[in-house]
């Protein structure tokens, strides 16, 4: 596919967004919509940046339009999935307090760190198996034997 005109444009400046969405024939957005689907006559394609769209069936896009919506589930679960093994990891070897003494110069003692614990052998449970799930099943095997919990979401 081949763009040959985009428009960006500012939702806090004054510009009225009425032309914009007249002339548009794709919206790509992070929720911005205008309540007057009339606005919308030449749209042949939503996608919203988010993963999910739980704001959109309370509008009139959702009610009365046929317009194809798509969104970006799965784009952010390798990112989600590192964070939370970092923060995992971060937590567990305490470096907020190793930090705070290197910030101070000061070389403590274990009674002032306490035990540190690796995760080798150690089990994680995962609860829900979307895409933030799936790809935590490919990080943390790493680190540990892995324990995964699937809740399976019921589809409407």
């Amino acid at each position: 596919m081949v763009f040959t005109h985009y428009h960006l444009f500012d939702i806090t400046s004054t510009h009225s967004l009425k032309e914009d969405f007249l002339e548009a024939t794709i919206i790509v957005t992070l929720g911005t919509l205008p309540g007057n689907v009339k606005l919308l006559k030449n749209v042949k394609l939503i996608h919203l940046f988010s993963a999910g769209a739980d704001r959109l069936p309370e509008t009139p896009v959702w009610k009365e339009t046929n317009i194809p919506l798509t969104n970006s589930s799965g784009v952010h679960g390798p990112q989600i999935a590192e964070w939370v093994a970092m923060q995992i990891l971060t937590q567990n070897h305490k470096q907020k307090l190793l930090l705070e003494f290197q910030k101070k110069h000061h070389w403590a003692t274990h009674d002032e760190i306490g035990w540190l614990k690796d995760w080798v052998g150690q089990r994680l449970g995962v609860l829900g198996y979307g895409a933030i799930g799936r790809q935590g099943r490919l990080i943390f095997p790493l680190a540990c034997s892995h324990n995964l919990l699937r809740i399976l979401e019921m589809v409407r």
